[in-house]
């Protein structure tokens, strides 16, 4: 169509698009997408986006050139990205340009900069007054679907029982693909249920704890060291997250949100406040 033309036919503003003179718009869409009501996180984070861009553009915070570029190459270097064909193999196969990255990499940098604003000054009496649940533990795993099962195998590795790792390995190939996994790992006390927190925090080294229900089967756990929390690097932008979250949490408890599309009144619910304009 000459490009005089291209905008020419009648379209309305709710109209998304059309195919063979069938014309699907916005009401119909959010139809089809029904089921994005239900998810709370998707739902609260269209509103936490909304409540960030109202926070950059009052705070006036901006990323330069330099700072993009700096975290262009930081993104690089995390993603094994070391040439330029790899950069790009890796945007192909996610559909996007350099733009886009460059685009992703500068929302990063000034959405950093928003926490570090909203933390500072807070930080260091945040620990001090909650330094214990940002201690960790590293334990070893085994997970079984059966609690009985579990329950036997744990009652065997009690102290004096057989090792640990040993029964892993054994119970692993003796039972059903799936039925059985291991890992080993490092937890903090802040992120876990508060019955397997106590259970094992307040473990001796070696005690093995269990079996536990967790998400997908029961769990028998060998604990194998306690870390008492310190303010690095890691702990201090952790706890920047979480008053970012908190503060997040407050703006949206007094946003007003208005829903033009989809189910308002559902919507309420997960995601603060919110009304539909007439």
């Amino acid at each position: 169509m000459p490009w005089a033309l291209r905008h020419a036919h009648h379209a309305r503003e709710t109209d998304l698009l059309r195919v063979n003179g069938q014309t699907l718009n916005m009401q119909t869409v959010m139809g089809y997408l029904d089921w994005l009501w239900q998810d709370a996180a998707l739902v609260t984070g269209l509103v936490d986006g909304c409540l960030v861009r109202e926070a950059v553009e009052i705070r006036g915070i901006g990323a330069s050139d330099g700072e993009v570029r700096a975290a262009m190459l930081g993104f690089r270097r995390e993603q094994g990205l070391d040439s330029g064909a790899a950069t790009d193999g890796w945007l192909r196969r996610r559909g996007w340009t350099r733009d886009d990255l460059e685009h992703e990499c500068r929302r990063q940098v000034i959405a950093g900069k928003l926490r570090a604003q909203i933390a500072a000054g807070r930080v260091r009496s945040y620990f001090a007054r909650h330094r214990g649940q940002f201690d960790t533990a590293a334990i070893a795993r085994l997970r079984l679907a059966d609690r009985d099962a579990a329950r036997r195998i744990a009652r065997r590795i009690k102290p004096g029982g057989i090792e640990f790792t040993r029964t892993l390995e054994e119970t692993i190939l003796a039972r059903p693909a799936g039925t059985a996994t291991s890992t080993f790992e490092t937890v903090r006390r802040r992120d876990l249920a508060a019955a397997h927190a106590r259970a094992i925090f307040g473990a001796p080294l070696g005690g093995v704890i269990g079996p536990m229900r967790g998400a997908d089967g029961y769990d028998v756990l060998r604990v194998l060291r306690i870390a008492r929390a310190r303010l690095d690097r890691p702990t201090r932008e952790l706890i920047e997250q979480v008053l970012f979250e908190e503060w997040l949490a407050t703006r949206r408890a007094e946003a007003t949100v208005e829903w033009f599309w989809g189910d308002a009144e559902r919507a309420v619910t997960r995601a603060g406040s919110a009304r539909r304009p007439r």
